[in-house]
């Protein structure tokens, strides 16, 4: 379970897909949908960032999940080109019109 009072409504939790700070292991599908469950259950969004999400494919495929199950417990999406596809730069978000609208003005003002 979440700390009482966190996260609340508006809040967004993140999880990384695979993780890189524990040797590129992912999370199990079990616990994926815990924290889905939990994430929406507080009124939060779910992001993934998934900049290397492909590499951690083959692991969920051995358990029969399939890359649009894994998605679809995600609010959001962040895909990065030029790691595990090996392009030079750029990524992809994924979720609602309105949010990738927002995402791009905030683009913009950032400067990218």
């Amino acid at each position: 379970a979440f700390p009482s009072g966190c996260p609340g409504a508006g809040d967004v939790v993140v999880i990384e897909v695979p993780h890189r700070m524990n040797g590129g292991r992912s999370i199990s599908w079990a616990e994926l949908r815990e924290i889905a469950q939990l994430a929406k259950t507080a009124g939060a969004r779910l992001h993934m960032d998934g900049a290397r999400l492909c590499e951690a494919l083959p692991f969920y495929a051995l358990q029969g999940i399939e890359r649009k199950a894994i998605c679809a417990v995600f609010d959001s999406i962040y895909i990065s080109w030029y790691k595990g596809f090996g392009g030079m730069s750029g990524a992809l978000l994924c979720s609602s019109r309105s949010l990738v609208s927002l995402a791009s003005d905030w683009q913009v003002r950032l400067g990218g």
